[in-house]
């Protein structure tokens, strides 16, 4: 079952990096068996360098992990050592902008008795530091504490400056099925009574919109609150905007977008009502939390707001408007906007296929992103134009979300039951990682051909890279037909190809149907000819080539090289003196240590034999290196001994000395 939903995938992957390759670039950054579940909020850390997200069994999570962006590294944030069937369980992981991630979390002494439920939950946030807390104290025993909640809270948001949390809430004592919102404002630590459902808390939480079970029509009462998020403006004030149900006059359930102001000083006598609530009531909202509708959709033939697929509200960064979804008069499920300011509601696509998931808002407020029709889709709101980036999926992609720049991550499985994994979209990569043909090159075309046909014998080894690797059937042959023929080893090495060469040859056919128990990764020293590119953009297409290989043979251990030491153009003429150290080794050095980052120990494995291709002077000579360049029999003779027991590890052989 394994291998036929990784057939799956890489039948559909093909078809996606053919049809969309373009100018964009899109590469898996997660690999493993866990399901990467993105939140409805922000996953991107402020440097836009990890992604968190939660994974475990089921929906009751139990770790919370980040991703590095371009290594793919792997980090533990948090993890439950004490989960059960009943909980505690963990979810919804995002970043605030002050490097925290919040999450919910469930009941720390989960039992029988005291399950994980809607009403019984809360958050927890860990700092820069590493430290973790729950920020919203529970307190269920009254008289209640002022400051304390007696329910669960779910799908927490940070506001910009990191001081207050919005959430949605259901209480354990009065309707436990009502939903509203509340905020938590850090500063002020809350310390309530022992009891089994009893919890501190750092923060001062609250609730800020009055909800009933049986609002009166025509009222304005709300029966639930919800799926919210942050509307903050330049001038510093803040509030929540979230859906609404009410009763329209004629008895029909209407939902529409409503705001509530967060007060910028709460204190617990000054709303008149208690806070806390009573045993009989929900607690009360503080004085100033003023609601107030946005919207209006209750008359016969106005907009309907969808109700399913699920999504939450996403505001502008000036606070402008607020996106949602309804119904299109066709009946399809667009994006509007509202105007914070006036109410003014504006369709914003016009899809012939339903549009899902919450959608996301660009920092410049310019773009958003969103999924439609099985695809992630961009709409550039001031020329009122959609681009489609992704093909279409047979499994719907989860939330996708921008960057503080360019680039977005959306989740995405491959066959149903598989995984869901994590890709990023560039949409202004470098040039070395966008796949590119070099047809116009006379013999690449013959030597790619020549590559599809050795694969036929379904090789145990592969050799990734460029004129340094294929010159293995040359300079290196009789090392080669010495160690790596005997194990069905396969060259696909081609003479001139930088990163994107090996991307686009990768892609179109020289990884189809294989799956080699190893595969030994060199390539990059043709992006750093010249100053066409920075050592971070050749490390960006090295990345890209393992996380290719990763994906398309996801069993295949992945031994990646540093980029051989080399001479420069210029000492190339002054052959035969050997070549001093030079600024283009530099910058290969350093890209191969950013590269290297990717190594884990487990799928992908980094080796450094560069001193042993350079003499006691540090220097490239013509009698390992003829033009200071490629390898002479000898150099090949070194790279296999510095290589092979590494490799014969890798290979799970003992034909390697």
């Amino acid at each position: 079952m394994k291998a036929n939903m990784w057939n799956i995938f890489i039948i559909v992957w093909m078809f996606w990096s053919a049809a969309f390759s373009s100018d964009i670039s899109i590469r898996q950054i997660t690999f493993d068996n866990d399901s990467h579940l993105l939140g409805p909020y922000n996953p991107w850390s402020p440097d836009d360098e990890w992604i968190v997200y939660t994974c475990g069994p089921n929906h009751l999570n139990d770790v919370v992990k980040r991703t590095h962006v371009k290594s793919g590294r792997n980090e533990v944030l948090f993890a439950i050592t004490n989960q059960t069937e009943f909980g505690p369980g963990c979810g919804t992981a995002s970043y605030g902008e002050n490097g925290s991630v919040i999450f919910i979390y469930g009941p720390h002494n989960a039992s029988a008795e005291r399950k994980y439920e809607f009403w019984r939950r809360s958050a927890m946030i860990v700092n820069k530091t590493g430290t973790a807390f729950i920020p919203d104290a529970r307190d269920i025993i009254a008289p209640f504490s002022a400051g304390a909640l007696r329910g669960g809270t779910h799908c927490h948001q940070f506001s910009k400056d990191g001081q207050r949390i919005a959430f949605t809430y259901n209480d354990m004592l009065v309707s436990p099925d009502l939903r509203t919102v509340g905020v938590s404002v850090a500063g002020r630590q809350i310390t309530v009574d022992e009891h089994p459902e009893n919890h501190n808390g750092k923060w001062f939480s609250l609730l800020l919109v009055p909800v009933k079970e049986n609002p009166v029509p025509g009222s304005g009462e709300l029966s639930r609150a919800y799926e919210n998020c942050w509307v903050e403006w330049p001038d510093g004030r803040r509030a929540i905007a979230f859906k609404g149900n009410h009763i329209a006059t004629d008895g029909t359930s209407v939902t529409d977008i409503f705001l509530v102001d967060v007060p910028e000083k709460i204190e617990p006598q000054n709303s008149g009502r208690p806070l806390a609530g009573t045993e009989t009531e929900l607690p009360f909202p503080p004085a100033g939390a003023a609601v107030r509708e946005l919207t209006d959709f209750s008359k016969p033939g106005l907009l309907k707001i969808t109700a399913r697929p699920r999504f939450w509200l996403s505001s502008t960064p000036d606070g402008s408007a607020v996106f949602f979804q309804a119904e299109d008069t066709a009946g399809i499920n667009q994006i509007y906007s509202v105007k914070t300011g006036s109410g003014e509601v504006s369709q914003i696509t016009a899809h012939e296929a339903d549009v899902f998931g919450t959608v996301s808002v660009h920092a410049s407020g310019k773009k958003i992103a969103y999924l439609c029709d099985g695809s992630v889709f961009v709409t550039y709101l001031s020329a009122g134009g959609s681009e489609r980036l992704t093909a279409k999926e047979e499994y719907n992609p989860a939330f996708v979300y921008w960057s503080h720049g360019d680039q977005l991550v959306f989740g995405n499985r491959s066959a149903a039951g598989a995984p869901v994994q994590l890709f990023m979209i560039d949409l202004f990569p470098p040039a070395t990682v966008i796949p590119r043909s070099r047809f116009d090159k006379s013999g690449w075309g013959a030597r790619h051909e020549t590559i599809l046909k050795e694969i036929e014998n379904k090789p145990e080894l592969i050799f990734v890279g460029d004129s340094i690797t294929e010159r293995w059937y040359s300079a290196g042959k009789t090392v080669w037909d010495r160690y790596y023929k005997p194990l069905n080893a396969a060259n696909l090495g081609v003479g001139g190809d930088g990163t994107q060469h090996v991307l686009w040859r990768l892609k179109n056919g020289e990884l189809d149907r294989i799956s080699p128990k190893a595969a030994v990764v060199m390539i990059g020293t043709n992006n750093s000819n010249g100053d066409t590119h920075t050592a971070e953009e050749i490390a960006d297409g090295i990345i890209a080539v393992v996380s290719e290989l990763r994906a398309r043979i996801p069993e295949t251990k992945i031994l990646l090289l540093s980029i051989f030491p080399r001479g420069t153009f210029a000492q190339r003429e002054q052959l035969p003196a050997p070549a001093e150290y030079n600024d283009q080794r530099r910058k290969n050095e350093e890209a191969s240590r950013i590269a290297a980052e990717m190594a884990d120990g487990k799928h992908v494995f980094y080796l450094d034999i560069n001193s042993e291709l350079v003499d006691r002077k540090n220097r490239v000579t013509p009698e390992i290196m003829p033009d200071l360049v490629h390898l002479s029999s000898a150099g090949y003779e070194i790279w296999a001994k510095a290589m092979n027991p590494v490799l014969g590890k890798l290979m799970g052989t003992k034909r390697l000395p």
